[in-house]
């Protein structure tokens, strides 16, 4: 579920269905609650499109309002393995983060704290110690889509060379990792 928020008119709007279209609501219903007003916005056949909250602040938990004023951000990150044992071949993983974040500064924050969170050190079943570090946050930008509830593009990126992009990935050749 959605919801947006304006600050002037500290009403609050949360969307139950997708893409309501100008008018769709054929009937609203007005509630008078304690500290503020719920308005539902209904179908013609009775069915709930969504609701406005008026007096969000002193309604609606602060941390639902805080996350309507931040957006999708996808984070690249890409880790390496590496191991004690004699014949160990690196891998390398690439990674994408989602964050909610107000700006890219943040959201790079909020990623690299997660990227590292990640990072991680174990046996395997041969005893051997395997070791995962973040390598490098290649990239963070927002979201292709700004609303991923329902999914959605969250991250694109472009290339020129092809063929390194096959040697890179081995699923393409469906080489095992």
């Amino acid at each position: 579920m959605r919801m947006t928020y304006d600050p002037a008119a500290d009403a609050a709007y949360c969307y139950i269905a997708d893409g309501i279209a100008a008018g769709a609501a054929a009937q609203r219903v007005v509630t008078a609650i304690e500290r503020g007003t719920v308005v539902l916005d209904m179908s013609t056949s009775g069915t709930l499109l969504g609701l406005e909250v008026l007096g969000a602040q002193q309604v609606l938990p602060p941390e639902a309002l805080e996350r309507t004023r931040t957006s999708p951000y996808v984070a690249v990150a890409l880790y390496k393995s590496t191991s004690d044992a004699p014949d160990y071949r690196p891998l390398y993983e690439e990674c994408f983060i989602l964050v909610f974040a107000d700006s890219v500064e943040s959201a790079r924050a909020a990623a690299r704290t997660k990227a590292e969170d990640q990072e991680a050190r174990y046996r395997n079943e041969r005893g051997d110690t395997v070791t995962w570090s973040l390598e490098h946050l290649v990239d963070v930008a927002p979201a292709v889509d700004d609303n991923l509830e329902t999914g959605g593009t969250f991250y694109s990126r472009h290339f020129r060379d092809y063929d390194a992009y096959r040697r890179m990935e081995p699923l393409l050749d469906g080489d095992p990792l």
